[in-house]
């Protein structure tokens, strides 16, 4: 994820091509879709921590539901063109809706919501993951209609704005559809690895999911090629079925790979996983913010406007990266540490911010 945002802001359009850029190209568009995996695989470890088949509880519900409000929350401060409440209904109503703009956070929420939903109305791990499985397979569908038809061109426009920004592509980077699948997939995965787990075997839910992805990217992959000419514009790469089908596959493959390759937690590449893991929404934020932090004479797209050659962004990402992991290896420590104390510190922050931005 740092690695591609870096490259994205900094990287010379001229730098690099032929199948070595290909290969990067897809590579890192495979990050936004395991990010989003991810969100849905964690939150069903959350769900299934006591048992697989037990349904949240009042308390677990609440606890979800603030976190999720929260993500959605740090979502929108992402969006904001003047941290004032007075100078945002001063700008221009053009410039105003862009704080409305979808990002993947809001896309992470919304999907949470709809999955934590589903996770009350079906009362077991079975009737999840098929819960799971049929969302995943219903924004992969609406996802197809709407880059191969024009169906749901225009209807957008008579809903409110904050509304159709989860459904248009000029408004928002990332729409619900066809980005929701990835979290719903991940949350079906979630849900059968812990299946698995609860009964010590850990190792078949991993193969279990491992040859029907091989077989989903393959089959993807040569659908692709025969339907891509068909597409108009960037249609295929955004909305089409064949490609996130595609993507999702490789994004399971690689998961049960990194599975194999970490078993256990142990080893610093496991050790390394597991933090940004646990860490994955303020690295997320701050090294967006220090990478593209319009505000701050310090970002990367203002130190670097001219941006550089491959070798040096490379440097720049690695650089990056080690600061982040240092930054979350220190507050994960202190969060274990004052438990309490970080809690506020948070929550602080948040009503602070908020107090700020409507009274100033």
């Amino acid at each position: 994820m740092i690695e591609t945002h870096t490259v994205n802001a900094l990287l010379l359009p001229r730098e690099g091509g032929g199948l070595l850029r290909a290969a990067l190209t897809f590579v890192n568009g495979l990050v936004a879709p395991a990010f989003l995996f991810c969100a849905g695989l964690g939150f069903a470890i959350s769900l299934s921590r006591r048992a697989p088949d037990v349904p949240p509880g009042r308390a677990l519900t609440t606890t979800l539901l603030k976190k999720i409000l929260f993500i959605m929350l740090v979502g929108y401060s992402m969006h904001v063109p003047v941290f004032s409440m007075r100078g945002m209904l001063d700008l221009p109503a053009a410039v105003r809706s862009g704080f409305f703009g979808v990002d993947i956070l809001q896309v992470i929420a919304v999907s949470l919501l709809l999955l934590l939903g589903a996770a009350l109305l079906f009362r077991t791990a079975r009737g999840r993951i098929v819960a799971g499985w049929m969302i995943a397979t219903a924004v992969i569908a609406a996802g197809a209609v709407a880059g191969s038809t024009p169906a749901f061109s225009g209807w957008g426009d008579s809903l409110p704005v904050w509304i159709n920004a989860y459904f248009s592509r000029e408004m928002s980077l990332f729409t619900v559809v066809p980005w929701a699948a990835y979290p719903a997939a991940g949350f079906a995965s979630g849900l059968f690895f812990m299946r698995g787990a609860v009964a010590g075997e850990e190792a078949r839910p991993i193969r279990a999911m491992a040859l029907p992805a091989g077989a989903a990217l393959a089959g993807g992959t040569v659908i692709g090629f025969l339907t891509l000419p068909h597409y108009g514009g960037d249609a295929f790469w955004y909305w089409s079925a064949e490609y996130v089908v595609v993507r999702l596959a490789t994004v399971i493959l690689v998961m049960c790979g990194v599975w194999l390759a970490v078993r256990g937690g142990t080893g610093p590449v496991g050790r390394a996983a597991g933090l940004f893991g646990r860490e994955s929404l303020p690295v997320y934020y701050w090294h967006l913010i220090i990478v593209y932090g319009k505000d701050f004479e310090w970002s990367f797209v203002r130190l670097f406007p001219e941006g550089m050659g491959t070798a040096a962004c490379a440097a720049v990402a690695a650089g990056l990266i080690v600061v982040m992991y240092l930054f979350a290896r220190g507050w994960n420590s202190v969060k274990k540490s004052h438990p309490r104390t970080t809690e506020w510190i948070v929550k602080g922050t948040v009503a602070g911010s908020i107090v700020t931005f409507l009274l100033s």
